[in-house]
């Protein structure tokens, strides 16, 4: 949005929920942190065309397009490439980064405290220990994510050359919930709702295509099976808890 001030957390439908700077909060009367739900977290991988000027693009790879090289939804079979752990374009494949390869991201699908938004935030680099790791450790004690509301912010990150934002979350705590506030029952239910809904039409739908798409090249015969051996998509079946 044109009012949305450098270090600001927008939308694509042009709401700004929180900026980072504490006289630009004050001043535009908006929030330093926005509170959100997590009703789904999912660890995919992307590889987009390098922008090394010697890098050659593998065959088959339209030089203009935008779209990634691959795609992973769980880290376990990728659109172009099949296995990932078979790649040899996958993170870390030799031992230590490569700024070419492949990417390890993590979708969180966030809905905001006040119910008026469901929003996806797509998590890498420094976003994953800022973001992603307070949200893990608080699982290993919640059966599932959206026990708990989350604060949503940004941090501040540079080198030599450039200063770029990253992701943070921490529980939400106030004086009567110091440890984190969690959420009632009746949300609990409406949320869990929006995580199947999440799960059943946005990320299952996903990861069939990548399945259904390697499987006209592949010797794949069961793609009910292979999904629901899926990590993420076990990781992500909160039927059980519902």
């Amino acid at each position: 949005p044109p009012t949305a001030p450098t270090g600001s957390i927008y939308t694509t439908d042009g709401r700004i929920l929180a900026v980072q700077n504490k006289d630009v909060s004050l001043q535009m009367k908006t929030p330093m942190e926005f509170v959100g739900a997590v009703v789904g977290m999912y660890e995919e991988r992307v590889w987009w065309k390098p922008q090394s000027s010697g890098f050659i693009l593998p065959p088959g790879v339209d030089p203009t397009s935008k779209a990634p090289i691959c795609r992973s939804p769980d880290r376990g079979m990728g659109v172009r490439y099949g296995q990932c752990n078979a790649c040899p374009n996958r993170p870390y494949a030799n031992g230590k980064y490569d700024g070419d390869s492949c990417s390890n991201i993590v979708s969180l699908y966030v809905m905001l405290r006040d119910f008026s938004g469901l929003y996806k935030l797509t998590l890498k680099g420094a976003s994953f220990k800022g973001c992603e790791a307070p949200i893990k450790q608080r699982l290993k004690s919640s059966k599932l994510p959206w026990d708990f509301w989350f604060e949503f912010g940004l941090n501040v990150e540079s080198n030599d050359k450039n200063k770029w934002y990253s992701f943070s979350s921490k529980p939400l705590a106030t004086m009567d919930a110091p440890t984190g506030v969690v959420t009632t029952e009746k949300e609990r239910v409406v949320l869990g709702l929006l995580a199947r809904q999440v799960l059943n039409e946005v990320y299952k739908p996903q990861l069939r295509s990548v399945y259904d798409r390697r499987a006209t090249t592949e010797n794949v015969a069961n793609m009910s099976e292979l999904i629901a051996g899926s990590d993420s998509a076990k990781k992500a079946d909160y039927s059980d808890n519902l």
